[in-house]
């Protein structure tokens, strides 16, 4: 076993690949931006809160944006593994910039060095081990997440592996230390990984360490687990909390629709110099290309490697016939619906080709697990076997809940469903990313491969070596290192007093906000703009609330504790902007610098919770004159389900009857989830007869949805409050258009006594 004091060339050598793979960077490293300017500033803007605030404290959760939100740290991933990396290089000096250009360039050299040493304890050979980090570090998929610097940061995934391996082969404590130490850094770096690297964890223990087999193994691997664990919880919790509290959820179409297609790994980079052309099929995280030289070293290795001894015991043989004619007969129940159409004999019917499909393809899934090559290599506890099924397995849940083919359906519901059963997995929305885990896994296999090709052949290994690193560096080389020049700063001191929050105008466009958070890190006031992964409910009105050029809603934000509003001149070419906050009655113009006009927001008294004072009423029925069937569903108390109307329209609809006549003082409508979802403009009327009605309310909804999402960021009740008013009918009707969000209520109130 070559020992890793002998392999102290390695780093070097990477780091130095590294920086010519993303040349110039090395010598923009402290101003530009790699790849662009979205993802990569609010990553930046997070690892300079990690170096401004003490971790797990309540102040370093409440981070200055999306003000006057409590938690907005828990909006997206903490990355507090980076900051390792990130925050020493701010208080020695260096801006956030350079913290993070530092953090994302050697993310390349430390993932192919720990790579290295795992195929160093695996092969015992220093160029296999080379081989399998270059496979790793410089692999073609993380060109396409150059925006993601956490799932750049998967170097603590082969460090993990690596102690388990040393851990069953010398039973060591060390090494025990070094899979818990290896775990937790990762998690911390990436909550992606913190799941999906588990899974290959718990397909580890199975494979090589089994409960029943080495009990006191176990014992001692997932003791460890456990302590290494234990720092996570209090961030889990916290992030439970937020997200519970503001009812944060990924939907099922969206967690699809960030998974993998089957053609993925026909896509490439398009910044890619060789294969930037490769795109059977492009979809978001879609770009699962592995490259052609490590598919070389596995159709290789697969002809010339062989097999050892099969296990073909008479239980597996019937196993394995069963399967196979179950897998046949749901395929041709698959196919015969596209050829006779939806059929039925006695209990058995078969309406469209998905489910039977999705039978069929479970039940070929399981012949491959049992087929004699894999159970054999399960007996013999064969590395290869390991990470050349696990290859197979970690692609299997990168398709996520519903797989597809070129974006049609394949599946009814993919392996990557069962997970969402665990806690943890249905919060993420991109199960795409399990990409990253089978790219480790395929490194490992195209290391081992490596080395038993050259032994195979008695290959001249310098060379060998050198033609597979050339052949890697070069699917991996980009025709352009993607950089763009970093927002300037803004220093607010001779504008805004200190402490003061700033709105900074205009507000909702993702590219502008994230440009306001990333300029907030110089003048170190909280905003009130923001973009993250998850928005808080109140966001889309204010957004909205705002476009409408709603004076109550500055009002309200004053009230609230926003202090100063900063309009960009540069973005407001018709100085629509300027003259909504000049004509404020509460806003100061107090200076204008470096193209932008600085106003002071004067609130008139502290923003209270409100309220009609009257109490539910009795609804007998609820009627709406578009999607009708669905209006029950205002009633039924579940804020999941919701009457909505399409994209609105003003001749849109809803009538309620109360059954009998009452003194009416408002009404309370709950968008839930929906929370885009409120109505621009809305006429109330009442009426006794339902034939005579009169008019009890009229406004615009951003500035009610923008207050309810404080009351009740769950429920986001918008609270229309009416002159008491005797009716027994109410009629609620759109006013404008917006062929983009739908007029949903999850849940409808009338008050009043």
């Amino acid at each position: 076993m070559k020992t890793w004091k002998s392999s102290w060339w390695v780093f070097p050598l990477y780091l130095a690949l590294a920086i010519a793979l993303t040349y110039p960077l090395i010598l923009q490293v402290a101003t530009a931006v790699p790849n662009d300017l979205g993802d990569p500033l609010l990553n930046t803007w997070i690892l300079w809160w990690n170096a401004q605030a003490v971790p797990y404290t309540s102040a370093w959760w409440n981070a200055p944006a999306f003000y006057p939100i409590q938690g907005a740290l828990a909006f997206s991933e903490h990355l507090l593994g980076l900051s390792v990396i990130s925050t020493p290089v701010q208080w020695l000096g260096g801006g956030p910039q350079l913290g993070y250009n530092l953090a994302f360039l050697l993310t390349f050299p430390l993932s192919a060095l720990a790579a290295y040493l795992l195929g160093l304890e695996l092969t015992g050979r220093r160029d296999a081990a080379f081989v399998t980090g270059l496979l790793f570090g410089f692999a073609p998929y993380r060109i396409a997440h150059f925006p993601h610097i956490q799932d750049l940061s998967s170097y603590w995934m082969p460090v993990a592996l690596l102690g388990l391996h040393r851990y069953v082969r010398d039973k060591r404590a060390s090494s025990l230390a070094v899979f818990g130490a290896g775990w937790i850094l990762q998690a911390l770096c990436d909550g992606y990984y913190m799941l999906f690297f588990s899974v290959l964890l718990v397909l580890w223990l199975l494979w090589f360490v089994r409960p029943f087999a080495a009990p006191r193994t176990f014992a001692a691997i997932m003791t460890a687990w456990v302590v290494a664990a234990l720092p996570m919880m209090p961030i889990l919790w916290r992030y439970r909390t937020v997200h519970s509290s503001f009812g944060f959820v990924r939907g099922f179409d969206e967690i699809r629709y960030y998974s993998a297609d089957l053609a993925a790994l026909l896509n490439a980079a398009g910044s890619l110099a060789l294969w930037g052309w490769l795109h059977v099929y492009q979809r978001a995280e879609g770009e699962l290309f592995p490259g052609l030289t490590i598919v070389v070293l596995l159709v290789a290795g697969a002809v010339v490697v062989g097999r050892g001894a099969v296990v073909q015991s008479r239980t597996l043989r019937v196993a394995r016939g069963l399967l196979a004619v179950l897998a046949i007969a749901t395929g041709l129940a698959a196919l015969s619906t596209l050829v006779i159409g939806p059929w039925r004999i006695g209990p058995l019917s078969v309406s469209d080709p998905i489910k039977p499909l999705t039978e069929a393809i479970a039940f070929a899934l399981a012949l491959v697990f049992l087929s004699p090559p894999v159970v054999s290599a399960y007996h013999a506890r064969s590395v290869l076997g390991f990470y050349a099924v696990a290859v197979f397995v970690m692609w299997l849940f990168s398709l996520g809940p519903g797989p597809t083919v070129l974006g049609h359906p394949l599946m009814y519901r993919g392996p990557y469903a069962l997970l969402m059963y665990l806690p943890g997995f249905d919060a993420l929305r991109a199960p795409a990313r399990f990409a990253m885990v089978m790219t480790l896994c395929l490194a490992v296999v195209g290391g081992m491969l490596f080395d038993r090709l050259a032994s195979r052949f008695r290959l001249n290994r310098a060379i060998f070596a050198s033609i597979v690193a050339l052949s890697v560096m070069a699917e991996t080389w980009m025709k352009a290192m993607p950089l763009e020049p970093a927002p300037g700063p803004w220093k607010a001191d001779t504008c805004v007093p200190a402490g003061q929050v700033v709105m900074d105008f205009p507000l909702g466009d993702p590219g502008r906000d994230l440009t306001v958070m990333y300029r907030s890190m110089f003048h170190d006031h909280p905003v009130v703009n923001g973009y993250s992964g998850y928005f808080p409910p109140h966001y889309a009105a204010l957004r909205h609330g705002l476009s409408l050029f709603e004076h109550d809603l500055l009002t309200r934000l004053a009230r609230l504790g926003v202090g100063s509003v900063v309009v960009d001149t540069s973005a407001d070419p018709g100085g629509v902007w300027k003259r909504y906050v000049s004509s404020h009655p509460g806003a100061q113009e107090v200076c204008s610098e470096e193209g932008r006009t600085v106003y002071q927001l004067h609130a008139d008294r502290p923003e209270s919770a409100g309220g009609t004072g009257g109490t539910p009423l009795p609804i007998l029925s609820v009627h709406a004159n578009e999607n009708p069937d669905s209006a029950r569903l205002v009633l039924d108390g579940d804020l999941r389900s919701r009457w909505e109307s399409g994209p609105q329209k003003d001749t849109t609809r809803v009538e309620i009857d109360l059954g009998s006549v009452r003194q009416l003082r408002g009404i309370v409508l709950s968008l839930g989830p929906f929370a885009d979802d409120f109505p621009r403009a809305l006429a109330i009327d009442a009426s006794e007869d339902g034939q005579t009605w009169t008019e009890v309310w009229r406004g615009t909804g951003g500035t009610l949805a923008f207050v309810g999402a404080f009351q009740a960021p769950r429920e986001l009740p918008l609270t229309f409050e009416v002159a008491e008013t005797r009716a027994r009918f109410m009629r609620l009707r759109l006013l404008s258009n917006d062929p983009v969000y739908y007029w949903s209520i999850a849940e409808l109130k009338v008050l009043g006594r």
